[in-house]
């Protein structure tokens, strides 16, 4: 692994301990990213949710139907899992 950078040869003496780091920061910085992804993604399908929920929640206030069977009906219908 190229990516690893080791500090073996400057380690410190602190006393009686002696410090050795190995640290992958490419794999790291490629989950930190994949991670960020995701967040965005979710961001993004929360935000066409709420989109659709203040749009339609008037009507369904109007016709007698809950916050959550409204809420389920959306989920229902963008394929989304109701439980």
């Amino acid at each position: 692994m190229a990516d690893i950078k080791s500090c073996e040869g400057t380690a410190k003496n602190m006393g009686d301990v002696k410090c050795k780091l190995n640290v992958g920061v490419s794999e790291a910085l490629k989950g930190l990213k994949a991670i960020q992804r995701e967040a965005r993604h979710a961001t993004r399908v929360l935000r066409e949710f709420e989109e659709a929920y203040n749009k339609v929640k008037p009507i369904a206030n109007d016709c007698g139907v809950t916050s959550n069977e409204l809420v389920f009906a959306l989920l229902h219908h963008k394929g989304g899992d109701p439980s």
